[in-house]
C-alpha cells in the first residue's frame, strides 16, 4: 500500500510525472491497464499490485483530483520547498496518505500547526530524518489551503454518491407478506 501512496504523492508534487501518468490512463468503460502499469512499474519502479493499478487508473480520470494535485504542487513553490526530486520515497508516501485519508490529513494539520513535537510523533512511522525532512513538509501541512485541497482530493477519491430511499418505502421480506410485517429499513 505505501507504494501506492506514494505515486499520489509524487503526482501532487510532480508535474512531469503526474503528466506522464495521465498520459498512460485507460478513459475506456473496460480499462486496458498495460500502458499505465508499465509506466508506473517498468519505468519508475514502483511495486504496485494489479488493484492498486487499477486505482491509480480510476483516481487519475477525476478530473478535479488531477487540478487539485496540480495546485498544491504550486503551493509548494510558493512555500519555497525544495523540488520534489530532492525527497525522501516516504514525504511522497506522506503526502499520498494526506490525500486519500481525510482523518490522517485533519490530525496532520492540526499537529503541524501545534508544533513540531506533536507533527514529529505523528509522522515518525514514515522514518523522516527530523533535522531536515520533519521541518519542511511541517511547513506544508501548516497550510490550510493545502489541508482543504488534500481533504477534498479524499473525498473526490473515495466518497461514494449518498442513496436516499425513496419516500415511503417498506420492507417486503416476509415470505407471507403482511401489513403487520411492514417497516421502514432505512
Amino acid at each position: 500500500m505505501i507504494e501506492f501512496w506514494r505515486v499520489i504523492g509524487k503526482a501532487c508534487m510532480n508535474q512531469g510525472f503526474r503528466d506522464g501518468t495521465m498520459r498512460k490512463v485507460n478513459k475506456g468503460a473496460t480499462p486496458v491497464l498495460k500502458d499505465i502499469h508499465q509506466f508506473l512499474i517498468e519505468e519508475n519502479n514502483f511495486l504496485l499490485s494489479r488493484w492498486e493499478v487499477g486505482e491509480i487508473n480510476r483516481v487519475f480520470q477525476i478530473t478535479e483530483v488531477r487540478a487539485l494535485m496540480s495546485e498544491i504542487e504550486t503551493d509548494l513553490d510558493a512555500a519555497a520547498l525544495p523540488k520534489v526530486d530532492s525527497w525522501n520515497n516516504n514525504l511522497w508516501a506522506l503526502v499520498g496518505v494526506a490525500c486519500l485519508d481525510d482523518e490522517f490529513c485533519s490530525d496532520l494539520h492540526e499537529a503541524a500547526v501545534k508544533g513540531v513535537g506533536t507533527f514529529s510523533g505523528l509522522v515518525a512511522i514514515f522514518h523522516l530524518s527530523p533535522q531536515e525532512e520533519v521541518p519542511r513538509i511541517r511547513s506544508l501541512f501548516q497550510n490550510e489551503k493545502v489541508n482543504q485541497k488534500m481533504l477534498k482530493i479524499s473525498k473526490l477519491a473515495w466518497d461514494r454518491p449518498q442513496s436516499t430511499p425513496p419516500a415511503n418505502v417498506k420492507c417486503k421480506w416476509s415470505f407471507k407478506y403482511s401489513e403487520e410485517y411492514e417497516h421502514d429499513p432505512w
